[in-house]
């Protein structure tokens, strides 16, 4: 096997590395965004319309600002900001 040959392996294996790495962090910030959602909304945000969730994951988007993102789209208030029927 050529020097070529093995620095193109090398990459090769390099590129998979950091893919499988960037693809295992989206999952823990998806978890993340999906575990606010649910205590939030009482819903999966699967059970929510489409966003842009890996550009906004892509863009440093933290996982709170992602679901401000979704509120604001959806016109929804988070269950934390509502106001109790009682504090009438």
């Amino acid at each position: 096997m050529t020097e070529s040959s093995r620095a193109h392996i090398f990459a090769y294996n390099l590129l998979q590395e950091v893919l499988a790495s960037s693809e295992e962090r989206f999952k823990r910030w998806m978890s993340e965004v999906d575990e606010i959602v649910w205590h939030e909304f009482g819903c999966s945000v699967h059970d929510l319309p489409d966003y842009d969730l890996r550009d906004w994951f892509n863009d440093k988007t933290t996982p709170h600002e992602a679901v401000s993102k979704i509120c604001e789209k959806e016109g929804m208030l988070p269950i934390s900001t509502r106001r109790n029927v009682n504090d009438y």
